[in-house]
């Protein structure tokens, strides 16, 4: 029997990576929260990636040899700031989010795993995603209704764009996408 294995990822602090293992017709999916901690930035107690915890995290998923990894592209907005000059200035929040986007996609390269980026509205539109959070929760559990405790609160909206996700990279790889 065929066994394929892909992964998903919603980048950014509260975001997820989610492993999906296609065994015929039965998916099944489990999801991670980013990892994170807390570390002093100018006096302040910030939450940022744990990068040692996420290389760990994707080198233990890399092991199931996955086919493919699909991470959410974010695209920043030009910043409006500017400084003396007239010109545009990155702002600290624009700086993070290119962080937090990147952190899982380059621990995925590291540990080997081929890897994609999708754009919100066209895997959203593949897998008939609405753009609302909450939503994304509930068509996450009518496609995997055995695994939908993972996503089960509010907050885990993540979880469940990661799970979304790792099923849109099944379906681009077996090129029904």
């Amino acid at each position: 029997m065929l066994i394929t294995t892909t992964l998903g990822g919603d980048p950014g602090l509260h975001g997820a990576i989610g492993r999906l293992t296609a065994t015929g017709d039965r998916l099944r999916v489990r999801v991670w929260d980013m990892p994170t901690l807390a570390l002093s930035v100018g006096g302040k107690t910030r939450t940022r990636i744990d990068l040692h915890q996420l290389a760990t995290l994707m080198a233990v998923l890399a092991a199931g040899e996955p086919a493919l990894a699909v991470f959410e592209d974010l695209s920043g907005r030009p910043s409006t700031v500017r400084g003396a000059d007239g010109k545009p200035r990155v702002q600290s929040g624009q700086w993070e989010q290119g962080f937090n986007c990147c952190a899982p996609v380059m621990a995925a390269a590291a540990a080997g795993v081929p890897y994609r980026m999708a754009r919100p509205a066209d895997w959203k539109r593949r897998l008939d995603v609405p753009a609302d959070k909450d939503a994304a929760r509930l068509r996450a559990s009518q496609l995997f209704p055995d695994d939908a405790h993972q996503w089960a609160r509010v907050k885990d909206d993540g979880r469940a764009e990661a799970a979304l996700l790792s099923l849109y990279a099944l379906r681009l790889f077996r090129g029904e996408m």
